[in-house]
């Protein structure tokens, strides 16, 4: 025969039109048989729909797993009695335990912490509350780490609405704590650095007020920094014939982050709270917060060490004048004695002073 009777020849996946004019997956499977003595292809076809579906189900949870297991966030589902259900390999390296090991555990056990069970528990809570709870919590790993986390649990729900289980997302903020920590000591640092400096320590946003003021700025100025916070500089403490220019010079440097101030040491009028004036000497810098150009002015109240400079330069005018005066004095005595001698040679007279030695 052609054909060998009973072999598979054609065994292909093919798409169907069903009555409905529905597309059908089907398996067409073609063998050859003998029928009543005559040689007949028999084709059989199975419906595939099921079994599509089940393998499209397969694909997306397999593609969902992957996309957990990428997920930089710890995530884990737990059921409404607290076993572990489900975790991505992320949670599994958080809490410090093998991946498959922690199913079936309590939430407490893999990585629980101190209010796990309590009322103030975010499981408890979602439970009772039905809805999402944000945390910022230490959570205890397997291995006896503590992990700082920011934790978000959100209920399951079945097609119902009614709550199966707890969703939880576990986000590790120990290097952002690590970074918090280090700010808070520099924070410290510098606050006791401004508290302790004799000079104004001043701090002006992009916006011209005032985001900084330390105790010598308090003694200078005579403001409290509760009343200059988040006022404009330029408006408090400039004298009213500078305003304009400072305002004008303000301008430019947070244009540009330049200004003829910047990098410098000045001296300029300054106004009290009371009114008064008083030299100052200030000394500017640029820096950037949060990308905002911010000047840092370091401020020293000169005005007695200008009164002692210009007492100083009257005293020494003083001296000047009177040395000068001494100087022409002397040259006029010299001048004298130089007559009288030779008045006395003229008359015969020994000379009556050596001007080598006194002259």
């Amino acid at each position: 025969p052609i054909l060998d009777l009973g072999q598979t020849i054609d065994k292909s996946e093919k798409i169907a039109l069903g009555r409905d004019g529905r597309e059908i997956p089907i398996l067409k499977t073609v063998i050859p048989v003998n029928i009543g003595g005559e040689d007949v292809l028999l084709e059989a076809f199975i419906d595939l729909t099921e079994r599509k579906k089940m393998e499209e189900q397969r694909d997306a949870y397999r593609d969902a797993e992957e996309l957990l297991n990428a997920a930089v966030d710890g995530i884990r589902i737990v059921n409404k009695d607290f076993t572990v259900r489900a975790l991505n390999s992320t949670m599994a390296r958080l809490a410090g335990v093998e991946k498959d090991k922690a199913v079936g555990m309590k939430c407490n056990e893999m990585f629980g912490s101190d209010v796990c069970g309590t009322e103030d528990c975010s499981m408890v809570r979602v439970l009772r509350e039905g809805k999402p709870v944000h945390t910022e919590t230490m959570r205890r790993s397997v291995d006896g780490r503590i992990v700082p986390c920011l934790h978000v649990a959100t209920p399951l729900r079945d097609v119902d609405g009614n709550i199966i289980g707890i969703i939880e997302d576990f986000r590790d903020i120990t290097e952002q704590k690590t970074i918090e920590e280090s700010l808070r000591d520099s924070e410290e640092k510098f606050r006791a650095i401004g508290e302790v400096a004799q000079d104004a320590i001043i701090i002006i946003d992009n916006d011209g007020n005032v985001s900084y003021w330390n105790k010598a700025a308090e003694r200078i100025y005579g403001y409290t920094a509760e009343e200059v916070i988040g006022k404009n500089f330029h408006d408090l403490m400039a004298p009213p014939y500078l305003r304009e220019k400072h305002r004008q010079a303000f301008s430019r440097f947070r244009e540009t982050g330049e200004g003829a101030a910047i990098g410098k040491t000045l001296e300029l009028s300054a106004l009290r709270k009371d009114g008064s004036e008083f030299i100052a000497e200030l000394s500017l810098s640029a820096v950037k917060i949060k990308d905002e150009r911010c000047a840092v002015g370091i401020v020293r109240d000169i005005t007695e060490r200008k009164k002692v400079e210009e007492k100083l330069k009257e005293k020494i005018n003083e001296l000047e004048t009177f040395h000068k005066v001494a100087v022409n004095r002397e040259l006029k005595m010299i001048e004298l004695k130089k007559e009288i001698n030779e008045l006395c040679e003229k008359y015969g007279e020994k000379p009556r002073y050596n001007l080598n030695v006194e002259g």
